[in-house]
């Protein structure tokens, strides 16, 4: 029996380290050494890494799957399958086949990395390693901020200055520490109280990050996420609070909201950033523009950045444009109003079941927080349905978890527990 639960405890590691490792590379930790420059999922060295990790986890699936002699997927199992048909279909209509049939290959592997997870680990474990790979990014950014300043700071140009940390871009780091902040914000609201000022104190760090990025996006999602995750909590007073309570709390978080929105923007303006988001807008127009004539089916998934309409949009703005800056727009040139469709049903039907689902109970401060920080984020950046996206497996996984049953006897534990405590309550008996 020792031997049994010794081996059990070594695969829960084992597939807790795997996903922080495949959460990283997502979020871009390999980029700055092996990108080809234009994104982080491009270059032979990254789609090698990428494949290797997707391979691993279907074999990973399959083994499970063996080892529990059936099959039972969710029902929502057929949006994501749908979302994958009409992006294999589109290569009957893609601008550059070949390129729309390497991304469908791509997001096959992201749909299965999805699975893997759905059913594999409970929501609060899989955020929580996901929390545990952007912070290994944070950590990399902090030691190239000590010794090797010119890696982790921008040297010239517009973002002279702007630290970069561990990842290519400003943006980027701005981004991924902001949804850092928010996870471990979330993580030290649920955790025991012991725990509770070791969580505060990383979120303060990777805020720290955030700053010292001075992206506008960033900035704004580190607002968003800070209040969204304060809301949450707010209201875990126990489960038969009064209703005079309730629009007591209501009041207080519309104040608090617009408090935070305040504070956002005159952060914003002494930063010496605009609302504009460096003139995405435009960019918006242009290609709004050229997809009226293909707004049904779009240039083929992952071809028009890449084909004649993302030339032309770069040649009319007069610089290199190379995504939609809109996850919903960058939908649209892929697969048009279909597509974005699914997307939307995809995103919101995972904030449905966090919102509502029983077995998210213990993590909704952390799923909500982790797709909310998208929903704003897709505002200004294309980072909904491109293959090997965060944000795309993250949603599919919470959307495939099956809320009546546990990934694992840790998990089972833990709903049971869920089950009979208060909500303020953690399982070892501190206040959340």
């Amino acid at each position: 029996m020792r031997w049994v639960v010794s081996r059990e405890r070594l695969r829960r590691h084992a597939n807790d380290t795997f996903l922080v490792v495949v959460v990283a590379m997502q979020a871009g930790a390999l980029a700055p050494w092996f990108a080809s420059g234009r994104g982080v999922g491009d270059g032979l060295v990254l789609q090698a890494a990428f494949a290797a990790a997707y391979l691993v986890a279907a074999l990973l699936l399959f083994g499970r799957l063996v080892r529990r002699r059936r099959v039972r997927f969710s029902p929502w199992l057929w949006w994501p399958l749908a979302f994958f048909a009409l992006a294999a279909a589109s290569l009957l209509w893609s601008d550059i086949p070949s390129l729309t049939l390497r991304r469908v290959i791509a997001l096959a592997g992201t749909l299965v990395f999805a699975i893997w997870i759905a059913e594999t680990m409970d929501p609060r474990r899989a955020l929580r390693n996901v929390a545990f790979g952007l912070l290994a990014i944070a950590v990399a950014s902090f030691v190239l901020l000590a010794i090797a300043p010119q890696m982790a700071i921008h040297a010239s140009g517009p973002h002279a200055g702007n630290w970069r940390g561990a990842l290519l871009h400003k943006n980027l780091l701005g981004r991924e520490m902001a949804l850092a902040t928010t996870l471990t914000f979330a993580l030290a609201v649920v955790a025991p109280r012991r725990q509770r000022l070791a969580w505060l104190a990383v979120a303060a760090a990777t805020a720290l990050l955030v700053i010292g990025a001075r992206s506008a996006t960033g900035l704004v999602l580190l607002a968003v996420g800070v209040a969204t995750v304060t809301l949450l909590a707010i209201p875990a007073v126990g489960q038969r609070e009064r209703m005079g309570r309730r629009v007591l709390v209501v009041a207080a978080l519309v104040s608090a909201t617009a408090v935070v929105g305040a504070l956002g923007l005159v952060l914003l303006d002494a930063l010496g950033r605009d609302l504009t988001f460096t003139g995405r807008d435009r960019i918006w127009e242009v290609t709004v523009a050229l997809l009226r004539d293909r707004a049904w089916t779009g240039a083929g998934f992952g071809a028009f950045w890449d084909g004649p309409g993302g030339a032309q949009v770069s040649a009319t703005l007069g610089y290199y444009v190379g995504h939609a800056h809109n996850g919903l727009l960058q939908a649209a040139t892929s697969l048009g109003i279909p597509g974005v469709l699914l997307v939307l049903t995809l995103h919101v039907g995972a904030i449905v079941r966090a919102s509502r689902a029983a077995a998210f109970r213990a993590a909704r401060p952390l799923a909500l927080g982790f797709l909310l920080h998208f929903a704003v984020l897709t505002a200004s950046d294309a980072v909904m349905s491109g293959p090997n996206s965060l944000s795309l497996t993250i949603a599919l996984a919470l959307v495939l978890m099956r809320p009546g049953e546990a990934a694992d006897g840790a998990a089972a534990s833990e709903r049971r527990c869920d089950a009979v405590r208060p909500a303020h309550v953690a399982c070892d008996g501190a206040t959340a």
